[in-house]
């Protein structure tokens, strides 16, 4: 067993939502160190100078800025990064690949990292071991970095079997999809096929990865 410190209890909590837990956690980080910069940090150096050794930031991280709506805060933390590529010496040091990578994305890494080493540490409590003997709904994405970060045999062979059984009624509702696809009008609207329609959304949660279920996604 692991020590029940803070992140454990965090990551207990995130297991009782729906959707990936690492992938919620990536999420909220990402959401978090930008809100936080925005707030209290547009004039420091150090975060103005990581913007700009990584060239602004990431897509994703970029439209959660704009979400923020904070034009002050955007524009600040962008002038250093203006002021250098101004200052460059030559068409090569203009263009030149970035010496680091998104800021927002380096604490989302350091996030996730926290959390699955504190899964992998904590695999034998109960309230994980009862996550994975139920309906685990970790991303295979997660699922592949979780299996890399453990020797221990016993949570191997779980993480493989809650794998094989989300890749089993994958393939179930995939068939039955498909031969839904194939069926008559009639046949359509039989209840039992009731959302098999959804059934894509389902692939796309478990293969790439979301912080909601395919159930909520589905909800007008």
């Amino acid at each position: 067993m692991g020590y029940r410190h803070t992140p454990f209890f965090n990551l207990v909590e995130l297991l009782k939502q729906d959707g990936c837990p690492f992938c919620r956690t990536v999420n909220a980080a990402g959401h978090r160190y930008l809100r936080t910069t925005l707030y209290e940090f547009v004039n420091d150096p150090s975060v103005r100078n990581q913007t700009a050794q990584s060239r602004g930031f990431c897509l994703q991280h970029a439209d959660v800025l704009r979400a923020l709506t904070d034009p002050l805060g955007v524009v600040l933390l962008h002038e250093t990064l203006i002021h250098k590529l101004l200052r460059s010496a030559s068409d090569a040091e203009l263009f030149a690949a970035p010496e680091g990578i998104c800021p927002a994305c380096r604490y989302v890494e350091e996030s996730l990292n926290l959390q699955l080493s504190t899964f992998v540490d904590n695999h034998d409590e109960p309230e994980i071991q009862q996550y994975l003997s139920t309906r685990p709904q970790i991303c295979f994405p997660h699922l592949r970095q979780l299996a890399k970060r453990t020797r221990n045999k016993v949570l191997l062979r779980q993480l493989a079997a809650a794998t094989r059984r989300q890749l089993e009624a994958l393939d179930k509702k995939i068939h039955e999809f498909v031969a839904a696809e194939n069926a008559t009008l009639e046949q359509r609207s039989s209840p039992d096929l009731e959302g098999l329609a959804y059934v894509w959304l389902d692939c796309l949660q478990f293969f790439s990865g979301s912080v909601t279920s395919a159930s909520e996604e589905k909800q007008p």
